[in-house]
């Protein structure tokens, strides 16, 4: 079946934090070809980006071509180039209103409390190089990528959390249906006089906590695509299909050469980049003074920055190899259970129970490995440029 084409939202009204706050409500899209002319993709490479379907190595180009931040950065940078300071200044405060924008955004969605912090700093920031007098057009650009970086990330973060919790769905479903049989066999036990009210009540209230777990996950799905969507520039109500995850090899990891990456992480650096670019602009001495500091702790901050990144990577990844061995322990106890139920030692709801563990096990190592996904992404975005820094981020 062809996919219908995308309605994209793309405002060009005055005020950009207004036509963020558009974009990302019920809106009345202008359907619009992309950022960048006709003539610089394919018509294969367009009609990809058309479709109603959203993949994952879409995602910077979809940003590139619909986020309306995005595009709203790119028309103002037009008007920033040869600017003097004063309007310069003017430019990186509509800026920081972006970003502040987007952190009332994050804050609406579960889980983004920490992505809207990262918003608000970025603001913060911005704000504070305004009232510094240093920055030049090149530095403008410069933002407006960091800016457009951090988006990618932040659509790549969600589509992740969006997998998460479609796998939390389908754990807390299998957790559902056995304890409907664990209060059943609770009620069954209680009427022919081998169970208490007690355990009827208990069974009933890990029941009732569980019904609760699975409507927090579909609430979790549904916000999650929502925001992938309006990102990516479809409508809110929009109803796009969303790709797999990639695949992972897991050895990537043992390959990770973590001195060349935090080399390159100070290479790639936005933040970096900007506060050497400041020292070189700035003429008054205690300016100079000021961002050789800020130079020199942007290196020290980037290089923890990678290793923590890399430690959390590490830390997923001996989890997901802990689960391994748990699943494989689990399955040899279901074995075990198998062999006493057909020999009547002991009952089917304590078989049950066993098959419930390594059912629960099964889905646990699910997450465990989306979580290394997860962290993988985390080390790739420090070291190509979103290391955490004491001047940004």
């Amino acid at each position: 079946m062809k996919m219908k084409k995308k309605n994209r939202t793309y405002q060009a009204g005055s005020g950009r934090a207004a036509a963020l706050s558009v974009a990302l409500a019920l809106s009345m899209a202008i359907p619009a070809l992309g950022a960048t002319p006709e003539f610089a993709r394919s018509q294969e490479e367009w009609a990809a980006l058309q479709d109603d379907y959203l993949g994952w190595e879409e995602i910077p180009d979809l940003v590139t071509e619909y986020n309306s931040t995005v595009l709203n950065n790119k028309k103002a940078y037009q008007k920033d180039q040869g600017q003097d300071a004063e309007e310069i200044r003017n430019s990186l405060l509509d800026a920081a209103d972006d970003l502040d924008s987007l952190a009332v955004d994050a804050e609406m969605g579960e889980g983004q409390q920490l992505v809207a912090a990262g918003y608000r700093s970025q603001a913060a920031s911005l704000r504070q190089q305004a009232d510094s007098n240093v920055s030049d057009s090149e530095i403008i650009r410069w933002q407006y990528r960091q800016v457009e970086d951090t988006i990618v990330e932040n659509v790549r973060n969600t589509f992740i959390s969006y997998y998460q919790a479609i796998s939390q769905k389908a754990a807390d479903e299998a957790k559902l249906g056995y304890l409907e049989q664990a209060y059943q066999s609770a009620q069954n036990r209680k009427n022919v006089g081998t169970g208490t009210e007690l355990e009827v009540l208990t069974a009933k209230e890990s029941l009732q906590t569980a019904q609760a777990q699975l409507l927090t996950a579909e609430a979790g799905i549904s916000s999650a695509k929502r925001r992938l969507q309006v990102l990516c520039g479809w409508d809110y109500n929009a109803e796009p299909e969303i790709g797999p995850l990639p695949e992972f090899d897991m050895q990537r990891i043992g390959e990770i050469d973590l001195t060349a990456d935090t080399q390159l992480a100070l290479e790639n650096n936005w933040q970096l980049m900007i506060d050497e670019r400041k020292l070189q602009n700035a003429t008054d001495g205690l300016l100079r003074d000021q961002y050789e500091k800020t130079v020199q702790n942007d290196r020290q901050q980037i290089a923890a920055s990678v290793r923590s990144a890399y430690d959390e990577l590490i830390s997923a990844k001996t989890a997901y190899d802990n689960g391994e061995l748990q699943l494989q322990l689990a399955q040899q106890n279901l074995d075990k259970s198998s062999r006493q139920l057909s020999l009547g030692v002991i009952s089917r709801m304590e078989h049950a129970a066993v098959e419930n563990e390594l059912t629960t096990l099964q889905h646990s190592q699910e997450l465990n490995e989306i979580a290394v996904f997860s962290a993988w992404t985390a080390y790739e975005a420090a070291v190509n440029g979103l290391a955490q820094t004491g001047s940004a981020q």
